[in-house]
């Protein structure tokens, strides 16, 4: 389960944190004005720091489910003070910059803790060969969608910016499949996902 639960946080979150990365000063412009598009490399740096957040997540309770506490206050502690000290380091070098590396650094930093910790207490690997099909999947599939933004849309506007990314989940979806980058695990998992999406559905039906 631990496997299976940290490949599909990597299947969603890393294109998520490519198109964040790739489209980042499109999608300041459009949100928030171009008076913030200096914030491009921030916001693509945040997105490395959260994909490694969402890692991070699950090994978190892992240790509480070993009971392990001690060591999540520990890496918490050790997150809390390398956030401070890269802060106080980093803002006055790099400004907004700075800050986006200080969160992003402090997350390596607990992450492989947490992983070290998971690992020692639990001989829990998540990451294995499994990972390449999608990593590639996605590092192709937003290449090809940069390619054709820069091809054919001089602006991005939110409309072309959703086109674009259904484009994408479209390309990424498909060379997953052509990969043959999903496991039984994961067949069986969408299938339960589906059927209980679906049995509300049959239920308002027998309703009627």
């Amino acid at each position: 389960i631990y496997n299976i639960i940290c490949r599909w946080i990597f299947f969603i979150n890393f294109p998520l944190f490519l198109l964040m990365a790739f489209f980042s000063k499109q999608i300041i412009r459009i949100f928030f004005g171009g008076e913030y598009i200096i914030g491009a490399s921030a916001l693509s740096i945040l997105a490395f720091g959260y994909l490694l957040f969402s890692l991070l997540f699950i090994n978190s309770h892992i240790l509480q489910i070993i009971k392990k506490t001690r060591s999540i206050f520990v890496i918490s502690i050790t997150f809390a003070i390398s956030y401070v000290l890269l802060n106080l380091l980093l803002i006055p070098l790099y400004g907004v910059n700075g800050a986006a590396f200080a969160f992003s650094i402090s997350h390596v930093i607990s992450n492989f803790l947490m992983f070290f910790f998971v690992y020692k207490y639990t001989s829990f690997k998540p990451f294995n060969l499994s990972y390449i099909k999608p990593f590639f999947s996605a590092i192709i599939s937003v290449l090809a969608v940069y390619f054709i933004k820069n091809a054919v849309f001089q602006t991005v506007s939110l409309y072309s910016l959703l086109l674009l990314f259904a484009l994408f989940l479209f390309l990424y979806i498909g060379l997953l499949f052509l990969f043959r980058s999903f496991e039984k695990e994961d067949i069986e998992i969408s299938k339960l996902l589906y059927n209980k999406l679906k049995s509300p559905f049959k239920y308002k039906e027998n309703i009627v």
